[in-house]
């Protein structure tokens, strides 16, 4: 199933429509667009109050960065107990408090906001998150990989399908010096890069297959 290929075979993302124009990087905060205000409203009180007038003053870059790690922890945690709205609140105060003290978005951030919106079932956000996610690190298998793996949980096959071959070009040009680098794999303590690399294949064929499947009957 699609929810097979999002969250199953051991991939590091489970413990982490139509098609529109991606919001521009500049916008990528969203932490006030009406869909983080949402999830703000509902989960907030069970997370933290968010002191604004803290960060007004540019003398805090130190408190800034030092919150920025807290955050993020803090939505680790939410996320490994399954309490994706909450870890979304986390995630957006850490990417708040990152773009006040950098000018690169941070890639893992966007990167587990897709994973939580995914896990709530929220596919267009999920897509925009992986956009900005992919465009700070675009060499990076698996920020593609789940893209592609988006894409199919849509049913939109042929996108999918060309995410996916991204991701496998990415993870085989690992072995070749030439090729940029920025390997975006699970740590080896988790899943070798050739067991990734097979997992890739493994979502690419079951799209393929579709497609086949959507021609057949087509035609």
């Amino acid at each position: 199933t699609i929810m097979d290929l999002l969250f199953g075979g051991g991939d590091d993302a489970t413990k982490a429509n139509q098609e529109k124009k991606t919001p521009p990087l500049h916008d990528r905060g969203g932490a006030r667009d009406n869909d983080h205000e949402a999830i703000n409203s509902e989960a907030i009180n069970s997370v933290h109050v968010r002191e604004e007038d803290k960060y007004n003053d540019k003398d805090n870059d130190e408190d800034i960065d030092e919150d920025i790690p807290r955050y993020a922890e803090e939505a680790n945690t939410f996320m490994h107990g399954g309490k994706f709205k909450e870890a979304l609140v986390s995630l957006t105060s850490a990417i708040d408090l990152w773009n006040q003290s950098h000018t690169r978005p941070n890639a893992e951030f966007h990167h587990k906001r897709a994973m939580c919106y995914a896990k709530i079932k929220n596919n267009k956000k999920a897509l925009e998150e992986c956009a900005f996610s992919i465009e700070a690190r675009p060499h990076s298998p698996k920020r593609h990989k789940m893209r592609g793996v988006l894409y199919a949980r849509d049913q939109r096959w042929e996108d999918s399908r060309k995410a996916l071959e991204k991701a496998l070009q990415l993870a085989n040009d690992l072995d070749d010096p030439s090729a940029p680098k920025d390997p975006g794999i699970p740590p080896p303590g988790r899943k070798s890069r050739a067991e990734y690399v097979k997992q890739i294949s493994k979502h690419l064929k079951t799209v393929q297959s579709r497609i086949k499947k959507r021609m057949r009957l087509s035609g």
